[in-house]
C-alpha cells in the first residue's frame, strides 16, 4: 500500500511497534501508561470507549487487529460456472 493509505492506521502501527519493542527490554518500560494512551488516541482520536485507559487500549488493539487483517485478506474467488474441458 502507498504509505499515504490510512496514515492514522500506519502511525498507529508505528507506535504499537516501539511500545513492543520497550517491552521486550524491560518488564516496566517508561512512561508505559502514556504510551499505551498515545497509541489509542492516534488511531481513535476524537473516540473514548471507556473512562479506564487499559479498556481503551484494549478496543484499540482489537481496532487495529481488524484494520489489519481487513488490509491483507482477499476475498475468495467464486466461480460462476465449471465448464467441462
Amino acid at each position: 500500500f502507498p504509505r499515504d493509505h490510512d496514515p492514522a492506521l500506519w502511525k498507529c502501527l508505528e507506535k504499537l511497534h516501539a511500545l513492543r519493542n520497550a517491552l521486550a527490554h524491560q518488564i516496566e518500560p517508561k512512561n508505559f501508561q502514556a504510551k499505551m494512551a498515545g497509541i489509542s488516541s492516534t488511531f481513535h482520536p476524537e473516540t473514548k470507549f471507556n473512562s479506564d485507559p487499559d479498556v481503551n487500549f484494549e478496543f484499540t488493539l482489537w481496532s487495529l487487529f481488524i484494520a489489519v487483517a481487513d488490509l491483507v485478506e482477499k476475498q475468495s474467488a467464486q466461480v460462476l460456472q465449471l465448464i467441462p474441458g
